[in-house]
């Protein structure tokens, strides 16, 4: 019996500038996006596309003032 642990891809998280637009344009192609939800500690929000049990994640600020200082930074702060 194998004891390495099996190392599965669950999703991508990937930054935009424009939540709404990028939701729209992914759907005028076909691709269903679906609004997640607020991430309120870190002044994120973001919209979900699933591809069976893998999924791609876009993230926006909604917050700028509560995503520049977090409680938790676990997002890459450069450029905010």
């Amino acid at each position: 019996m194998e004891n390495n642990p099996k190392l599965e891809f669950d999703h991508s998280v990937h930054y935009v500038n424009d939540l709404d637009r990028v939701t729209e344009t992914f759907q005028a192609h076909g691709v269903n996006v679906f609004h997640g939800g607020s991430h309120k500690l870190w002044g994120t929000h973001n919209a979900l596309s699933y591809f069976g049990l893998t999924y791609l994640e876009f993230i926006s600020v909604e917050e700028w003032e509560v995503a520049k200082n977090p409680p938790e930074p676990i997002l890459l702060r450069r450029g905010l």
